[in-house]
């Protein structure tokens, strides 16, 4: 049995001027222009800035939050590392960060993500319908999250697992990870 978690509501917007090298991938066709996946078992929460705070797309994310009842509904999540080995007792979930850029606007985009076993069958699968907003630039970056952790984590298979990325039945990226033991 297996949990996921995913916060589409909390895609947070943030001015960029690239992705960290070698983790952007260039697509085309109404696809974004960059994409970046991380892998973590660790969140942080850094406090937007006021600037931040003062745009209106991060406000409405922050009252979105804050009426599910959310926490760190005022703080920017990022990775607090990114890692292709985990723990299978010593790290309680996996946190897959997807960072898009260069979305046109005003266009619908369904993201996917789905994560197959080290044996290849697909153990999970979740769509994020989302609408780029009309005055979207093309320098901003669209971040997503998504959280899956066995209930019981004695039971996670070992082996190299694999996360893909699909923006409109396209896949995009992919990370692979290895599920171990213990990790180093």
């Amino acid at each position: 049995m297996w949990r996921y978690i995913v916060f589409s509501t909390l895609a947070w917007l943030t001015a960029c001027t690239a992705l960290p090298p070698g983790r952007g991938t260039m697509v085309s066709g109404g696809l974004p222009q960059r994409i970046a996946i991380d892998l973590t078992s660790r969140v942080q929460y850094i406090p937007y800035t006021p600037e931040e705070l003062a745009r209106p797309g991060v406000q409405a994310l922050i009252v979105q939050c804050e009426r599910q009842g959310w926490e760190h509904c005022r703080d920017n999540r990022t990775p607090a590392d990114s890692r292709t080995a985990f723990g299978r007792t010593q790290d309680k979930g996996i946190f897959a960060f997807v960072t898009v850029g260069g979305l046109e606007p005003d266009r619908d985009y369904e993201i996917r993500f789905r994560l197959f076993a080290p044996e290849g069958n697909m153990r999970a699968q979740l769509a994020l319908p989302m609408h780029a907003p009309p005055d979207l630039s093309p320098q901003t970056n669209l971040t997503f999250w998504f959280q899956w952790a066995p209930t019981d984590p004695a039971t996670w298979l070992l082996g190299r697992w694999r996360v893909e990325i699909t923006i409109n039945s396209e896949v995009v990226g992919q990370r692979t990870f290895e599920v171990m033991d213990h990790t180093q």
